[in-house]
């Protein structure tokens, strides 16, 4: 990070090169220097990826500096597209300073390896954490946003995706957002694949605001992020299939998958010990408190609890002597060493045939605690495009079916606006394709018992 004589810093990216902090938006580097922040250095943006690939090493804070980087660009380009006179660039110019910031702290809620302790526990979503964070009266991101004249409700407004101006979410949380973007682009880079790139110079270049109807009846219409259809729909087809495959390649990954199922089980253990005031004594105190509590820490020790409070817990576990610690200790010990623990089958069958699979898994020994499952159901799926086919299968009427897609507009007649699948046959065909994959993992020690439950169940598998 390099500061200008201006009072502007650039920082140095992978990724974008260069991150430019202009003097005036100095609020963005007030909002970088507070604890909540810095935070993030502490938090890996993939979670146990880096044990699958060993290059995904990056942070939720160069991902956060990413996405702010990106939401700038957005702006500059859609000032540039309508000049100074235009409502557009007012309304932008308005804005700007919610949407920088928004974009910059979308992410300051994340727990330890990102959101794979959301899955631990219920009602832990970083979400939520972040609209906390940043509303909290004894916050440092709250003081700093106060002091620069921003109100912290305005941007927490965005991270909910609730502010009254659409076109402010969009560039925040959308099917075309900062978020995705950059996390496509940094992820793909710190994995080594090539899989999550897309031509973000053209994607940006084709950026235009149309107007879309507000809804229930009102004869207003709102302005909302949209490509330009004479030079957009390409750049739209890729960014989409960028995310598929990176979701079919990466973060689906069979490995990572398996550690994450590890870590879970290994999670339950400690917490079932936890509420008992059962786990070693040299637990960081911070870890003991957040799984005795479920996942519940107040803002101060939120802001004291990363992965080097957990990893320094798993030392010690995978050390602890005693057979009540048998299981928190193999467990500790595998994920430390890279021990793949647990085999894996791919499973094809119904609802039904996977909670009965359950069930009869439910039968086996537990682990030596009496609590924890040696095994793991693990149900991916994701839609990569939810388009006018997706919304149009529950109740969305015709303007959130609209609100929600990818637009297209001719920038000259902005009321033109259409989902962009209407324009391509490769996102007609992607529009609510959902691709799922289930995969039982389990303790290698007990392979035979669970394949004979697989069998007796006729539920078909392969390796």
């Amino acid at each position: 990070m390099k500061s200008g004589k201006s009072g502007g810093k650039v920082f140095r990216d992978p990724v974008h090169q260069l991150i430019r902090i202009a003097p005036e938006d100095r609020y963005i580097l007030d909002l970088i220097d507070t604890p909540e922040f810095q935070r993030l250095r502490r938090i890996r943006q993939l979670g146990v990826s880096s044990l699958t690939f060993h290059g995904a090493e990056h942070s939720r804070f160069s991902h956060s500096l990413g996405v702010f980087n990106i939401a700038q660009r957005i702006i500059q380009s859609l000032q540039l597209r309508y000049g100074p006179k235009s409502d557009v660039y007012q309304t932008r110019t308005q804005y700007a300073k919610i949407i920088k910031a928004a974009a910059l702290l979308h992410d300051v809620g994340h727990a330890p390896f990102s959101h794979m302790l959301e899955r631990a526990f219920a009602g832990t979503h970083h979400e939520q954490r972040t609209v906390e964070l940043i509303c909290g009266k004894q916050s440092g991101l709250n003081k700093a946003l106060c002091e620069n004249q921003i109100k912290p409700e305005d941007v927490a407004s965005v991270v909910r995706k609730d502010f009254p101006v659409k076109l402010v979410v969009d560039i925040v949380s959308s099917q075309l957002d900062a978020d995705r973007m950059d996390y496509l682009l940094r992820d793909s880079h710190c994995t080594g694949v090539s899989y999550g790139e897309f031509d973000l110079e053209w994607l940006l270049h084709a950026m235009c605001v149309g107007r879309v109807a507000d809804g229930h009846g009102s004869s207003k219409s709102s302005p909302k992020l949209c490509l330009d259809k004479r030079k957009g729909i390409y750049a739209a087809e890729r960014f989409v299939a960028a995310r598929l495959h990176m979701y079919q390649q990466v973060y689906m990954h069979r490995v990572t998958r398996g550690f994450e199922v590890l870590m879970l089980n290994l999670f339950t253990a400690a917490a079932h010990l936890a509420k008992r005031q059962k786990l070693p004594a040299e637990t960081p105190p911070l870890v003991n408190n957040y799984f005795s509590k479920s996942g519940k820490l107040d803002l101060s020790n939120f802001l004291q609890f990363d992965e080097s409070q957990v990893v320094a817990a798993l030392h010690v576990w995978s050390h602890s002597k005693g057979n009540a610690y048998k299981t928190i200790r193999r467990l500790s010990a595998a994920f430390l060493s890279r021990r793949r623990l647990y085999g894996s089958i791919n499973l094809t069958g119904s609802a039904a045939e996977m909670l009965k699979l359950g069930e009869e898994l439910g039968h086996l020994p537990k682990e030596s605690d009496g609590v924890t499952q040696a095994y793991g159901i693990d149900t991916v799926s994701d839609t990569p495009y939810k388009g006018m086919v997706y919304r149009a299968r529950g109740d969305a009427s015709p303007e959130e079916i609209i609100n929600d897609s990818i637009l297209v507009a001719d920038p000259e007649n902005p009321e033109s606006v259409k989902p962009v699948e209407t324009a391509s046959r490769l996102l007609q065909n992607m529009d609510a394709e959902q691709f799922v994959v289930t995969r039982l993992y389990f303790d290698r020690e007990r392979t035979k018992m669970v394949e004979s439950i697989i069998r007796k169940l006729g539920i078909k598998m392969e390796n």
